[in-house]
């Protein structure tokens, strides 16, 4: 993953990876999925704090997760209501800096928790299965970067389509927008994914 950060002068790039095992489970009886992740991994990090120099630093990361989602199907319209809750950490290495000041190593804490409600509504087409895709939530969220603590609460949306080939493939579309509610926070995406089972 690749993430930037940039604050007027102040700019923050980050570029690492994560590993590890996840687990999805279905209630035979009732129409409920559990899901489940750690994931650990590193990042190499550039940072320029007043735009005129870069300090290069590495830092270990851990990603938990754990997620609930159930499923009412209605006449033309399947909703998914769902609770996610995710912790995160990442604990860079202590440096010195560009301007040749020492910068303690630091430990920075995310847990999220987000409530949603998903929907798939089928699509009337020639060849295959199409469907339409999104949803809606809401975050909560609090990070802890050893020195102050802070809350926030924001909305996100995505909207796309699945269409299920003749073939058994099935391509899926998705863009993403996360920040409603929230004036100091945005983030865009977007995803492209084709499956096909053997």
């Amino acid at each position: 993953d690749n993430a930037v950060t940039d604050d007027g002068a102040a700019r923050l790039e980050s570029t690492g990876w994560m590993v590890g095992p996840y687990a999805v489970a279905r209630m035979a009886d009732q129409p409920l999925v559990f899901s489940g992740s750690y994931l650990v991994g590193q990042s190499d990090n550039t940072a320029s704090p007043l735009g005129t120099y870069e300090d290069t630093f590495s830092s270990d990361r851990v990603l938990a997760t754990l997620g609930v989602a159930g499923q009412i199907d209605l006449t033309r319209l399947t909703l998914i209501p769902l609770l996610d809750l995710a912790y995160a950490s990442d604990e860079n290495e202590a440096y010195v800096g560009g301007a040749s000041f020492p910068v303690r190593s630091m430990k920075v804490t995310t847990t999220h928790a987000t409530l949603g409600l998903d929907f798939v509504m089928p699509l009337d087409t020639a060849n295959g299965s199409l469907d339409r895709i999104g949803g809606i939530g809401a975050t909560r969220s609090i990070t802890d970067n050893g020195m102050e603590q802070t809350e926030a609460t924001r909305g996100q949306t995505d909207l796309g389509f699945r269409y299920g080939m003749e073939n058994g493939g099935r391509l899926t579309a998705r863009a993403t927008y996360d920040g409603l509610g929230q004036d100091d926070y945005e983030a865009y995406g977007a995803e492209v994914i084709y499956e096909i089972s053997f």
